[in-house]
Protein backbone atom coordinates (compact mmCIF):
# COMPACT_ATOMS: atom_id res chain seq x y z
CA UNK A 1 0.00 0.00 0.00
CA UNK A 2 1.09 3.88 -0.07
CA UNK A 3 -0.32 6.91 2.01
CA UNK A 4 -2.69 9.04 0.56
CA UNK A 5 -2.95 11.01 3.82
CA UNK A 6 -4.48 10.73 7.09
CA UNK A 7 -7.95 11.28 8.01
CA UNK A 8 -8.49 11.46 11.78
CA UNK A 9 -7.34 10.91 15.13
CA UNK A 10 -9.82 9.58 17.86
CA UNK A 11 -8.21 9.99 21.14
CA UNK A 12 -8.79 7.43 23.94
CA UNK A 13 -10.64 8.23 27.38
CA UNK A 14 -9.51 5.99 30.52
CA UNK A 15 -12.93 5.98 32.05
CA UNK A 16 -13.54 3.38 35.55
CA UNK A 17 -17.17 2.18 37.36
CA UNK A 18 -18.18 4.25 39.39
CA UNK A 19 -17.75 1.99 42.17
CA UNK A 20 -13.87 2.38 41.65
CA UNK A 21 -12.45 5.33 44.59
CA UNK A 22 -10.34 6.84 42.08
CA UNK A 23 -10.85 10.22 41.36
CA UNK A 24 -8.19 10.80 38.91
CA UNK A 25 -5.57 9.02 37.26
CA UNK A 26 -2.80 9.70 39.49
CA UNK A 27 -5.19 7.99 42.70
CA UNK A 28 -6.16 5.29 39.85
CA UNK A 29 -2.09 4.48 39.70
CA UNK A 30 -1.60 4.20 43.24
CA UNK A 31 -4.87 2.32 44.06
CA UNK A 32 -3.81 -0.49 41.66
CA UNK A 33 -0.03 -0.24 42.58
CA UNK A 34 -1.37 -0.86 46.02
CA UNK A 35 -3.23 -3.84 45.01
CA UNK A 36 -1.76 -5.71 41.77
CA UNK A 37 -4.22 -7.37 40.01
CA UNK A 38 -7.41 -6.84 42.08
CA UNK A 39 -8.75 -4.46 38.93
CA UNK A 40 -9.33 -5.75 35.92
CA UNK A 41 -9.68 -4.00 32.15
CA UNK A 42 -11.92 -4.94 29.59
CA UNK A 43 -11.24 -4.81 25.99
CA UNK A 44 -12.35 -6.02 22.63
CA UNK A 45 -10.30 -9.31 22.47
CA UNK A 46 -6.58 -10.03 23.09
CA UNK A 47 -4.45 -7.99 20.12
CA UNK A 48 -7.39 -5.80 19.39
CA UNK A 49 -6.43 -2.16 19.86
CA UNK A 50 -8.25 -1.73 22.66
CA UNK A 51 -6.19 -4.56 24.22
CA UNK A 52 -3.02 -2.75 22.95
CA UNK A 53 -3.85 0.76 24.40
CA UNK A 54 -4.53 -0.30 27.67
CA UNK A 55 -1.28 -2.54 27.70
CA UNK A 56 0.50 0.96 26.48
CA UNK A 57 -0.75 3.01 29.71
CA UNK A 58 0.16 -0.07 32.27
CA UNK A 59 3.45 0.11 30.66
CA UNK A 60 4.11 3.40 31.71
CA UNK A 61 2.06 3.57 34.45
CA UNK A 62 3.44 0.38 36.03
CA UNK A 63 0.17 -0.79 36.59
CA UNK A 64 -0.64 -4.58 37.42
CA UNK A 65 -4.38 -5.12 36.35
CA UNK A 66 -6.10 -8.07 34.68
CA UNK A 67 -6.94 -8.41 31.41
CA UNK A 68 -10.87 -9.52 30.02
CA UNK A 69 -11.35 -9.60 26.21
CA UNK A 70 -14.57 -8.60 25.47
CA UNK A 71 -16.18 -9.45 21.90
CA UNK A 72 -16.84 -5.91 21.12
CA UNK A 73 -15.46 -2.56 22.70
CA UNK A 74 -18.55 0.18 22.61
CA UNK A 75 -21.05 -2.46 23.14
CA UNK A 76 -20.06 -5.89 25.15
CA UNK A 77 -16.46 -4.34 27.04
CA UNK A 78 -18.18 -0.71 27.48
CA UNK A 79 -21.21 -2.59 29.14
CA UNK A 80 -19.34 -4.61 31.36
CA UNK A 81 -17.39 -1.83 32.87
CA UNK A 82 -20.89 0.19 33.33
CA UNK A 83 -22.51 -3.32 35.10
CA UNK A 84 -19.64 -3.78 37.34
CA UNK A 85 -18.07 -7.31 35.62
CA UNK A 86 -14.89 -5.00 35.53
CA UNK A 87 -13.78 -1.58 36.66
CA UNK A 88 -11.64 0.10 34.02
CA UNK A 89 -11.50 0.42 30.50
CA UNK A 90 -9.38 2.71 27.47
CA UNK A 91 -11.75 3.82 24.60
CA UNK A 92 -12.35 5.94 22.28
CA UNK A 93 -14.97 8.55 21.47
CA UNK A 94 -17.86 5.60 21.76
CA UNK A 95 -17.27 6.27 25.69
CA UNK A 96 -18.27 9.64 25.65
CA UNK A 97 -22.22 9.26 25.64
CA UNK A 98 -21.36 7.03 29.01
CA UNK A 99 -19.57 9.62 31.43
CA UNK A 100 -21.68 12.30 29.86
CA UNK A 101 -24.72 10.88 31.53
CA UNK A 102 -22.63 10.09 34.49
CA UNK A 103 -23.17 6.41 33.74
CA UNK A 104 -19.05 5.84 34.21
CA UNK A 105 -16.28 8.24 35.20
CA UNK A 106 -13.31 9.59 33.14
CA UNK A 107 -10.26 10.10 34.59
CA UNK A 108 -8.39 11.11 31.65
CA UNK A 109 -7.92 11.45 27.64
CA UNK A 110 -4.66 10.20 26.29
CA UNK A 111 -3.65 12.68 24.29
CA UNK A 112 -1.55 15.66 23.90
CA UNK A 113 -4.22 18.45 24.99
CA UNK A 114 -7.29 18.93 26.24
CA UNK A 115 -10.13 17.75 23.55
CA UNK A 116 -13.06 20.83 22.85
CA UNK A 117 -15.76 18.13 22.95
CA UNK A 118 -14.98 17.33 26.80
CA UNK A 119 -12.96 19.76 28.40
CA UNK A 120 -13.17 19.09 31.65
CA UNK A 121 -11.47 16.19 31.18
CA UNK A 122 -8.09 16.10 32.05
CA UNK A 123 -4.78 14.52 30.01
CA UNK A 124 -2.72 11.94 31.53
CA UNK A 125 -0.04 14.36 31.06
CA UNK A 126 -1.47 16.71 33.11
CA UNK A 127 -1.53 14.76 35.63
CA UNK A 128 2.07 13.61 35.67
CA UNK A 129 2.01 10.52 33.04
CA UNK A 130 3.27 10.82 29.25
CA UNK A 131 0.52 8.63 28.06
CA UNK A 132 -0.78 9.41 24.52
CA UNK A 133 -2.96 6.93 22.79
CA UNK A 134 -5.58 7.19 19.90
CA UNK A 135 -7.00 5.89 17.39
CA UNK A 136 -6.60 6.74 13.69
CA UNK A 137 -8.27 6.63 10.19
CA UNK A 138 -6.08 6.80 7.32
CA UNK A 139 -6.51 6.81 2.85
CA UNK A 140 -3.81 4.41 1.20
CA UNK A 141 -3.88 3.30 -2.04
CA UNK A 142 -2.19 -0.12 -3.92
CA UNK A 143 1.28 0.14 -3.95
CA UNK A 144 2.47 1.70 -7.70
CA UNK A 145 0.11 3.69 -7.82
CA UNK A 146 0.61 6.55 -9.90
CA UNK A 147 1.54 9.80 -8.11
CA UNK A 148 -0.88 12.25 -9.93
CA UNK A 149 -4.07 10.32 -8.71
CA UNK A 150 -2.45 10.11 -5.00
CA UNK A 151 -2.21 14.05 -5.06
CA UNK A 152 -5.67 14.38 -6.48
CA UNK A 153 -7.02 12.50 -4.25
CA UNK A 154 -4.92 13.80 -1.05
CA UNK A 155 -6.01 17.35 -2.13
CA UNK A 156 -9.76 16.28 -2.73
CA UNK A 157 -9.46 14.96 1.38
CA UNK A 158 -7.16 18.13 2.60
CA UNK A 159 -9.83 20.40 1.04
CA UNK A 160 -12.34 18.63 2.82
CA UNK A 161 -11.39 18.52 6.17
CA UNK A 162 -10.54 22.27 5.52
CA UNK A 163 -14.48 22.94 5.32
CA UNK A 164 -15.96 24.04 8.72
CA UNK A 165 -19.19 22.04 8.61
CA UNK A 166 -17.07 18.51 7.69
CA UNK A 167 -14.37 19.47 10.79
CA UNK A 168 -17.35 20.61 13.14
CA UNK A 169 -19.23 17.36 12.60
CA UNK A 170 -16.19 15.44 12.78
CA UNK A 171 -15.26 17.01 15.98
CA UNK A 172 -18.52 16.56 17.55
CA UNK A 173 -18.17 13.00 17.08
CA UNK A 174 -14.97 12.96 19.38
CA UNK A 175 -12.81 12.80 15.57
CA UNK A 176 -10.45 15.61 15.00
CA UNK A 177 -9.60 15.57 11.11
CA UNK A 178 -5.97 15.52 10.46
CA UNK A 179 -5.05 16.51 6.77
CA UNK A 180 -1.43 16.66 5.52
CA UNK A 181 0.43 14.79 2.94
CA UNK A 182 1.40 11.21 2.06
CA UNK A 183 4.92 11.81 3.31
CA UNK A 184 3.91 12.98 6.80
CA UNK A 185 0.98 9.83 6.95
CA UNK A 186 3.70 7.84 5.47
CA UNK A 187 6.27 8.71 8.55
CA UNK A 188 3.53 8.69 11.03
CA UNK A 189 2.87 5.14 10.08
CA UNK A 190 6.29 4.03 10.15
CA UNK A 191 6.08 5.59 13.62
CA UNK A 192 3.52 3.85 14.78
CA UNK A 193 4.44 0.50 14.12
CA UNK A 194 7.93 0.77 15.64
CA UNK A 195 6.28 1.75 18.62
CA UNK A 196 3.55 -1.06 18.60
CA UNK A 197 6.25 -3.44 18.22
CA UNK A 198 8.60 -2.60 21.28
CA UNK A 199 5.01 -2.99 23.30
CA UNK A 200 4.05 -6.48 21.45
CA UNK A 201 7.67 -7.78 22.11
CA UNK A 202 7.50 -6.13 25.99
CA UNK A 203 4.15 -7.80 26.91
CA UNK A 204 5.24 -11.15 24.81
CA UNK A 205 1.86 -11.13 23.01
CA UNK A 206 1.38 -14.53 20.69
CA UNK A 207 -1.06 -14.75 18.19
CA UNK A 208 -4.14 -16.53 18.66
CA UNK A 209 -4.20 -20.19 17.28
Amino acid sequence: LTSIGQISEAPNYLVVNLGVPAKSMKELVDHVRANPKKLHYSTSGVGSTLHLSAAMMNSITKMDMVHVPYKGGGGPAMTAVLGGEVQVIVLGPAAIQHFRAGKARALAVLSDQRISVTPDVPTAKEQGFDVVVAGWHGLLAPAGTPRAIIQRLNKDWVDSANNPTIKERLETLGFFPRPGTPEQFTAYLKNETVRWQRLIKEINLQPAR
